[in-house]
């Protein structure tokens, strides 16, 4: 049998242009049936349109739609403070240019590929846009419904660079959640981090991180636990409570409330343990946290007297970067990294078991960044995985210059210049008992109530001084605003002079004696004072009354930045009072409980009733049920399943993802991958269905090593079960099976099934029953076909080629004379009239 276009259908069919009943011009193959009930017009805005209208606003849009949303956005009131980005796979945007749809578009308005997309956006300077928090990510129909495995690959990798992109610059802005965690908790502080400076001078630590590797460590651990100060991230907590090892000291830095969802655990931890922990912790976990604990940074966000200088904050930004500095601030010699693995294992997990991430199953996104491993073995990783990689490799030499020795003893970790790979066995370790917290108890006695309720009034007349300033910064921002307006309307130049002389004084106020408040207005309103930089637009080139406005603005922004400032600090000088009055042994639990409740905190109860037992054995009725409502409160959030993290990690772990990473590696011929991917799916909760998921890629792997029929053996069980997910992917593959085979009448039956799941698939067996010499047939379906898609050229060109093979020459003549009617330069075209032409002499 002739050979039929096997790599065709090994990728996909090619983009067919065709013309809904609305008079809307597509690709098939990109919407499919989207848009044949409802106009692409009135989808996309339901869909889009008051989304897109949204100003100061860089909107990223992933997927034209067939390029329907140009003229939709080029037709609608877009804000001239916003930019339009679409991003689009390579072939659509080569027949966007075709259909003259790029050409002259609104300055505002770029349509570009996902590998131009990070040099266009900075053009339109989304950097600028993110300190304001303009960035607005869309999803088109295209990619939403996927037809074409090219937009999920668009969707995953354009979600990856944003989040970086995020986390980027909320790095450079300081954050303010930073800072609000912060106010929030002063009054849970209790001693600086300082103190376990040399504490545990030339011993042998051991690193808990939340890696795959941790299990493979923590019996290891059991055993020598009396040797090693034990740290671990606050995330694995759960792990460790599973299997009964209590670290020395539990690290957190997080300020989000997802932080509670991970590490919650943490909170069943014995007094052996103590908390270490980011002045911006989650004031979640820190109000509720019943034992010792050390803070890193300042205790206040300004110049104070309470800000101890040599109590560093640590380095970032993960929990493990900072406990691993933390290690070598204590003294330790040796530090063994135990679960920081910062890539896939072998079973495509991402975290070690008891996490939410294993719990959801294995990781199945595409994953294009592959790591060396110590054993010299390639694993995938994820950009954020990768980027860590570099950040601890700068790490691991600032402390081997220190002498301390790093140690990995996972053979499958990254592999990491200055991580020495040793395994647990070979590691040498400390002669006699080492007791941590007694060490800790005796060096760093804790705080007693009579100390916690003077810091507590230090920290009060701090909020009372702040408050202070806050109102003076508050009226002199109002006073500017007045001297802005008088100064823009004056007639009189000296009397513009005098309002410009005002508010150069209250400039300067702001600068000299009422900095530290200013700065701190800025910090917590950051994205207010950049709205004024209006990304879209140069202050230079702005006119008069711009520069008025934006004078205003930036008045208003210290104004309405103060008086959030103000509410904020109000709101932590009651909370300090209630901590106060928690060193009561009978105070007013009605207004202590409430203030928990509000502040989502119930289980600061327990740290009441853990310094106050006596209290706790005498209640009255009253307290007693205002205590177990909390306790009760506190047990629902400790039991939540659903949280956000655990549906991220799900999706993470969505077995459709499996499909595009399949169709990648075999692209690329990655047996490997492949070997790896069928490992992976065999550890996916939802065995029943990844079952179906790892005989697709069985069969692609059999494709690979050229058994095509054991190839069709794994995809059978696909066609028993009906299962519609893999049905249209196991159709395509079997159809080149039968192709390879030279078995027609197999692929016939096959290309019909395909045929009947859509129309994108009857040029394909137009080609088969040429091939097969079924002439009459392919015409017929040529022409049924061609009612579709009047517009399909390549289709029209095989209607020529049969009617020609049949001796139909005059047909054929008609049929490319309408192909040369409409784009003269088709050379196919051409060459098939000259041959006809040459046969007819």
């Amino acid at each position: 049998m002739p050979n039929v276009a096997i790599d065709s259908l090994a990728e996909r069919p090619p983009l067919t242009p065709f013309t809904n009943r609305f008079g809307e011009h597509l690709l098939y193959e990109v919407n499919r049936e989207a848009f044949s009930q409802i106009s692409a017009h009135d989808r996309l805005q339901t869909h889009l349109g008051k989304a897109l209208s949204a100003k100061d606003s860089l909107h990223i849009i992933l997927g034209s739609d067939s390029g329907l949303l140009i003229p939709l956005l080029r037709g609608m009131e877009r804000p001239p403070s916003s930019r339009y980005l679409i991003i689009e796979i390579p072939t659509v945007i080569q027949w966007l240019e075709r259909q003259g749809l790029l050409d002259d578009l609104p300055v505002d308005m770029r349509c570009v590929t996902l590998d131009d997309w990070a040099s266009v956006a900075h053009e339109l300077k989304i950097v600028d846009y993110g300190y304001i928090n303009g960035i607005r990510l869309h999803h088109s129909f295209a990619v939403m419904d996927a037809f074409l495995p090219e937009y999920a690959d668009l969707r995953w990798r354009m979600t990856e660079d944003l989040n970086q992109l995020h986390w980027d610059i909320q790095a450079q802005l300081g954050n303010e959640s930073f800072t609000y965690c912060q106010l929030r908790n002063l009054g849970d502080f209790q001693q600086p981090a300082a103190l376990l400076k040399g504490l545990y001078k030339g011993r042998t630590a051991i690193l808990l991180a939340g890696g795959p590797s941790l299990d493979e460590t923590l019996p290891w651990v059991q055993v020598h636990r009396d040797k090693l100060l034990v740290l671990s991230v606050s995330r694995i907590s759960r792990r460790l409570l599973q299997v009964g090892i209590e670290p020395d000291f539990v690290f957190s830095i997080d300020p989000t409330d997802m932080s509670f969802d991970i590490s919650r655990e943490m909170l069943g931890f014995s007094p052996a343990t103590s908390l270490v922990h980011a002045f911006h912790i989650t004031p979640l976990l820190l109000g509720a946290w019943r034992h010792r604990a050390f803070y890193m940074g300042p205790m206040l966000p300004w110049n104070s007297p309470l800000n101890r200088k040599d109590n560093a904050s640590g380095p970032g930004p993960t929990v493990t970067n900072t406990a691993l500095w933390c290690a070598g601030e204590m003294g330790c010699s040796t530090i063994i990294l135990a679960g920081v693995d910062l890539c896939f294992s072998a079973s495509g997990h991402t975290h070690a078991q008891g996490s939410n991430e294993t719990q959801a199953g294995p990781r199945l996104e595409p994953a294009a960044i592959q790591i060396e491993t110590q054993v010299g073995d390639t694993a995938n990783t994820t950009p954020d995985f990768a980027s860590a990689i570099k950040i601890l490799g700068l790490q691991a030499a600032t402390l081997g210059k220190k002498g301390i020795k790093l140690v990995n003893p996972s053979p499958h970790a990254a592999k990491i210049e200055g991580i020495e790979f040793i395994e647990c066995d070979s590691i040498p370790l400390d002669d006699g008992l080492f007791e941590p917290a007694r060490g800790l108890a005796e060096h760093v006695p804790p705080l007693d109530s009579p100390q916690r309720l003077k810091q507590r009034q230090k920290l009060q007349q701090e909020l009372r001084h702040a408050l202070f300033a806050c109102g003076k910064i508050q009226a002199m921002a109002k006073d500017a605003i007045d001297l802005n307006s008088l100064f823009y309307r004056s007639k009189d130049r000296g009397e513009a002079l005098r309002h410009k002389a005002g508010m150069d004084r209250i400039e300067m106020s702001f600068k000299r004696e009422l900095r530290a408040m200013a700065s701190l207005t800025k910090a917590l309103g950051i994205r207010d004072f950049l709205r004024i930089t209006r990304p879209h637009e140069s202050i230079i080139e702005a006119e008069f009354s711009v520069t008025e406005e934006l004078t205003r603005m930036y008045y208003e922004s210290y104004r309405d930045g103060t008086q959030r400032l103000k509410a904020l600090i109000e709101e932590c000088a009651e909370r300090l009072d209630s901590r106060m009055a928690e060193e009561s042994s009978c105070p007013d639990l009605s207004a202590l409980t409430a203030q928990w409740l509000q502040d989502r905190q119930p289980g600061r109860a327990r740290v009441w009733m853990s310094r106050h037992p006596e209290a706790v054995a005498r209640p009255t009725p009253d307290d007693l049920e205002r205590l177990e409502v909390c306790l009760r409160e506190f047990d629902t959030q400790m039991g939540e399943t659903d949280t956000a993290h655990a549906r991220r990690a799900r999706g993470h772990a969505r077995l459709s993802a499996s499909i595009d990473r399949a169709r990648l590696l075999f692209s690329h011929r990655d047996q490997d991958g492949l070997e790896r991917l069928i490992h992976t799916l065999e550890h996916h909760p939802e065995q029943e269905d990844a079952m179906l998921y790892q005989a697709f890629a069985r069969g692609l792997l059999a494709e690979l090593a050229g058994d095509v029929e054991a190839a069709m053996e794994h995809y059978l069980p696909i066609f028993e079960a009906q299962f519609e997910p893999l049905l249209e992917n196991a159709l395509i593959r079997v159809a080149s099976c039968y192709l390879a085979m030279e078995h027609p009448e197999g692929a016939f039956m096959t290309l019909e099934t395909l045929s009947g799941l859509s129309p994108i698939y009857r040029p394909h067996l137009v080609e088969l029953l040429y091939t097969m010499d079924r002439l009459n047939e392919a015409a017929d379906l040529c022409h049924a076909h061609l009612r579709i898609f009047p517009e399909d050229t390549s289709t029209q060109l095989k209607l020529a080629r049969i009617y020609a093979e049949s001796g139909a020459r005059e047909s054929a003549r008609m049929m490319l004379n309408y192909i040369l009617d409409k784009n003269p330069d088709n050379t196919t075209a051409r060459h098939m009239l000259e041959a006809i032409d040459h046969k007819g002499a």
